[in-house]
């Protein structure tokens, strides 16, 4: 009479529960690292941005240009 393979179903759930623990690290990870970044980029973000316009008042006017009315 055959027996039931309780070998088989221990290294069955064994394998379901490493599997297990292992997505549930990656995810973790996965969002922990999203976090970091968009933390990042959020204090970058708030830096004072400064923009350098250079006029030269003696260069010819642009031919695209129209004329002043």
């Amino acid at each position: 009479m055959p027996s039931f393979g309780w070998d088989v179903l221990t290294v069955g759930l064994a394998a379901g529960l490493g599997l297990g623990l292992t997505a549930v690290t990656a995810l973790h990870l996965r969002t922990t690292r999203r976090r970091t970044q968009l933390a990042h980029v959020g204090s970058a973000a708030k830096r004072r941005r400064i923009d350098v316009v250079a006029i030269d008042e003696g260069g010819e006017r642009s031919p695209e240009r129209e004329p002043d009315a």
